[in-house]
């Protein structure tokens, strides 16, 4: 896991662009949220006019999309978990129903 972050903080110029769009993640959102700021009249802490966070914000947006892909698919896992739970349950209490019955 701390590898695959290391792995994507790592990426730039083209590769981080391709890695992006494959999350889908919008380059133009973040001109959009850039322009709003802009118009806004918010600090635009160092940044210049046509700045839009450049590669660290892009490199943060990419590990953002990982981890929410990441906690979707342990959801997915803590979902089958807890039926195979329930499962097991539901045969012990049949299992004890038939002990007493029997």
């Amino acid at each position: 896991m701390v590898l695959e972050f290391l792995k994507y903080k790592e990426l730039k110029g083209k590769d981080l662009q391709e890695r992006a769009q494959e999350l889908g993640v919008s380059l133009a959102l973040m001109l959009e949220e850039r322009l709003a700021e802009l118009a806004a009249g918010r600090p635009s802490y160092g940044k210049t006019t046509l700045d839009i966070g450049g590669e660290p914000e892009l490199q943060r947006r990419v590990r953002e999309a990982e981890r929410a892909r990441r906690d979707r698919n342990f959801w997915i896992v803590a979902l089958i978990s807890s039926i195979a739970s329930a499962c097991s349950a539901l045969a012990a209490w049949i299992a004890v129903l038939k002990t007493v019955s029997g």
